[in-house]
């Protein structure tokens, strides 16, 4: 149907309902008003609860995920982070009054640590 049929078919319908309910007697006139009355209460508390579900329930989730990333994130160690020297064990090592060779061979000590860390690891 095109609009102005369709509009004009709806007028046509609603003057029908209008007439054939003005000829009930008032005790079921009283009993059509109220259960057009329930019925639209009960649209708006539906409407409700499905706006709730429509909005609350995804950005209960997207809040969810965003504190589960922010703990993640907060909790894990940063591999990134290079470690601040030991300052008081390199002036510890100097004023030691071994022998001087053993500094001197630092690089050694270095090499020989990281390939005991590589052996481990593997």
């Amino acid at each position: 149907m095109s609009q102005p049929n369709e509009e004009k078919w709806l007028k046509q319908i609603n003057a029908q309902l209008d007439n054939s309910t003005e000829q009930l007697d008032y005790p079921t006139q009283l009993k059509l008003k109220q259960a057009r009355h329930r019925a639209i209460n009960q649209n708006i508390r539906s409407n409700k609860l499905f706006r709730w579900l429509k909005w609350g329930l995804p950005t209960m989730a997207t809040a969810t995920v965003a504190a589960i990333l922010t703990i993640n994130a907060l909790m894990a160690p940063n591999e990134n982070q290079v470690p601040e020297p030991n300052l008081f064990q390199d002036l510890e090592i100097l004023a030691m009054e071994e022998d001087m060779e053993l500094i001197k061979q630092l690089e050694f000590y270095e090499w020989l640590e990281n390939n005991a860390e590589s052996e481990l690891e593997s």
